[in-house]
């Protein structure tokens, strides 16, 4: 326990050291009014404070880097302008010692390798922070990659992410902006990502599902996972010999066709199947010369419910008919408010947006700067967007961005038409309203059927005494926090004098002394003379003591950067 004490505290002097070189530090030495012990940034290395935050993340390591690529697909944590940069945010590992890497396969699968696999590749296909993948081929000719987890690698991010509630609750302590942005639920999130990500038995079952679900569907293809040969730190699937869609070749392969499956397959996953892909970035998108498409690295996905599907095609209606109101309340609606929302403001600023997004045709909408802004305005109003959601957002962005470099011409309204009448109709068809009408009339009959038991229920708690009824008000709560702090007081006053009559009564009839010193005495003295401090602090400081305004400070460190 010592040792991973010291370990920590050696690993928090790090970060101070790499957050100082990074210019995080300034912010301190204005609060300390010192400049000594940091290392200054020149006017060239002291760029924006996103592109930092990249740089500070990738000298930190693999445990941040990975940090910063979860935060990367989080738009409803984090503001557009860092989202750019932790987009280009890279893992830069060393690749293991092919007989450390040996070694951790064999125990992964607890067989000898030359049992398992004909032919291992030494050398790489990819290397990470987590993870280091390998081509091989099995002893009945099949053509496999080998994803295996580093050693000891959960072990040391574990380290890391306590390190960093750590840091996450004292910014939340110190930083008044910080509840805006939430740090300790940022680190929960990533916390339940990266343990997520390190159980490659997850990933194998999502591949699962995706292949269940595409099995009758052509165009959109995924890796078949090699059951007998996956555990929790070993992932064996299907190599699939393709073409990089950012490396296409236009004269061999049709770009509008593969933007075509990749516009249906990912209707398909969020309306018809609940479950997408939430990752589909060009690296892990690939093309074969027949026109299939196939989506790898199915670690990241997301689930979508019927009623948040239903919700998204109300969203998607509003926003095309620009109608400001019911997209605020169907975002406010698809959201958790954690704090009171002026709806009419947070109307007015969508009305902003679709203003300027929609001023031309549906088909040249910049959807993913439209997409960005909202979850940027919903973040500012304190409307906290699931994450599933957030993931889906993301997702739909990058999609596009994908679909717009392979065909900038692709008519996006003409391909998304047939799924959105389809939509329209299933949702506000006859027969979907009369789905809505027998649901609506099934609850009512429930309800007046309970009533009589609720009303009976009432009058029976009446009679034996037994119903209780709860009055909550601010005022009230503020009422019975003094009486207990002035209690609190109280009895502190009543001890410390007790401590001094008593230190006073043992000076004059006992003397125990050490070295001429009379201990007993001085040690209740001190006592009182602590609680007399703590007390003192107590009242002059309690409910005084304001976090960290970080704008104001920024902006005193501009003005100083200026003179």
């Amino acid at each position: 326990m010592l040792r991973t004490a010291l370990h920590d505290l050696e690993r928090l002097s790090d970060i101070s050291k790499v957050m100082a070189r990074h210019g995080f530090d300034q912010i301190a030495e204005i609060v300390r009014g010192t400049k000594e012990g940091a290392t200054r940034l020149t006017d060239k290395e002291l760029v924006g404070a996103p592109r930092r935050f990249k740089l500070l993340l990738q000298d930190l390591g693999p445990t941040f880097i990975k940090l910063g690529q979860v935060l990367s697909t989080r738009p409803d944590i984090m503001p557009s302008a860092y989202i750019t940069e932790l987009k280009t945010l890279q893992n830069k590992v060393e690749p293991l010692d092919f007989a450390v890497i040996s070694k951790a396969i064999q125990d992964g699968l607890g067989k000898p390798l030359d049992q398992v696999f004909a032919r291992l590749d030494e050398k790489p296909l990819a290397t990470a922070s987590i993870a280091q993948v390998h081509r091989a081929e099995l002893p009945d000719g099949r053509k496999v990659v080998v994803k295996v987890q580093r050693p000891g690698i959960d072990k040391t991010i574990r380290a890391d992410v306590d390190l960093l509630y750590v840091l996450a609750r004292l910014l939340d302590a110190t930083i008044e902006e910080s509840g805006l942005y939430r740090p300790v639920e940022i680190v929960k999130e990533f916390e339940k990502a990266i343990f997520e990500e390190l159980d490659f038995l997850r990933e194998a079952r999502n591949a699962r599902e995706f292949r269940r679900n595409f099995e009758d569907r052509a165009g959109l293809v995924f890796a078949e996972v090699v059951e007998p040969l996956t555990t929790r730190t070993v992932l064996v699937m299907e190599f699939l010999e393709g073409t990089k869609i950012s490396e296409i070749d236009r004269a061999r392969h049709d770009p509008a066709k593969a933007a075509g499956i990749l516009i249906e397959s990912f209707f398909r996953m969020v309306y018809e199947d609940g479950y997408f892909h939430g990752d589909p970035h060009p690296g892990n998108i690939m093309i074969f010369d027949d026109g299939r498409v196939a989506l790898l690295d199915c670690g990241l996905v997301g689930r979508i419910t019927k009623g948040t599907q239903d919700l998204l095609t109300r969203l998607s209606l509003a926003v095309a008919m620009k109608d400001a109101d019911a997209t605020a309340r169907i975002v406010y609606r698809l959201g958790t408010p954690t704090d009171r929302v002026n709806l009419l403001q947070f109307r007015d600023e969508i009305q902003g947006l679709l203003d300027r997004y929609m001023a031309g045709k549906l088909d040249e909408m910049d959807a993913g700067s439209l997409i960005t802004e909202m979850l940027d305005l919903s973040m500012r109003y304190r409307i906290r967007i699931p994450p599933d959601c957030a993931i889906l957002a993301k997702a739909a962005v990058t999609i596009e961005g994908v679909v717009r470099g392979l065909s900038p011409d692709l008519d996006i309204k003409k391909t998304i038409e047939p799924y959105g009448k389809r939509l329209l109709s299933e949702q506000f068809g006859l027969a979907a309203l009369g789905r809505q009408a027998t649901k609506s009339a099934l609850g009512l009959m429930d309800a007046i059927q309970d009533w009589p038991l609720q009303i009976n229920q009432i009058v029976s708690d009446l009679e034996s005494g037994r119903l209780t009824v709860r009055v909550s008000h601010d005022e009230l709560n503020k009422l019975s926090r003094t009486f207990n702090d002035f209690g609190s007081k109280m009895f502190l006053g009543l001890l410390t004098c007790g401590l001094i009559v008593g230190s006073a009564f043992l000076l004059s009839r006992y003397r125990i002394e050490v070295g001429g010193v009379p201990i007993l005495p001085i040690v209740g003295f001190i006592a009182a003379l602590s609680i007399i401090t703590i007390v003192f602090w107590w009242h002059v400081l309690y409910g005084r003591v304001k976090k960290i305004r970080l704008a104001f400070w920024l902006g005193l460190f501009r003005k100083r950067k200026g003179e």
